[in-house]
């Protein structure tokens, strides 16, 4: 057989199992779960607050962005902070929350992708909304 060492576990568990060399011992490790609780969160936190930090581009987009002056965009930057607080706000918990219950690792490292590109996503959609409704409104 094979040197001693982890190898897949033959009475099919999802884990690995010792092979000391001469037979299979009673030591068994469960499979990983990817990146830990605890990064995921402090990911979450990170992703926090690059979300408020791009509400204020948000806030200053709606604030500036109309040529007929403030009043003529009242209602196209009110949606807009809406619409982006919304995404964020729904697309980092969601993803949070599922990474947490999930027991595959590749959940686990998808949401380190997905968490950024929820932010992006949200300022992508809410500047075109803003841009639609400012015009449509003027």
């Amino acid at each position: 057989m094979a040197d001693p060492g982890w190898y897949p576990d033959p009475a099919g568990g999802a884990g690995t199992r010792f092979w000391d060399g001469v037979a299979w011992t009673d030591q068994v490790k469960p499979p990983g779960k990817g990146v830990p609780g605890w990064l995921l969160v402090v990911w979450f936190v990170v992703m926090v607050a690059a979300a408020v930090a791009g509400f204020f581009y948000v806030l200053l987009m709606t604030a500036f962005g109309c040529d007929s002056g403030w009043d003529g965009c009242v209602g196209a930057g009110e949606a807009t902070w809406l619409v982006y607080a919304a995404v964020c706000a729904v697309g980092l918990i969601g993803l949070l929350t599922w990474s947490l219950v999930s027991k595959s690792a590749g959940v686990r490292i998808a949401v380190m992708f997905l968490m950024p590109a929820v932010l992006i996503g949200a300022l992508v959609i809410s500047t075109g909304l803003y841009f639609a409704l400012a015009s449509w409104l003027a």
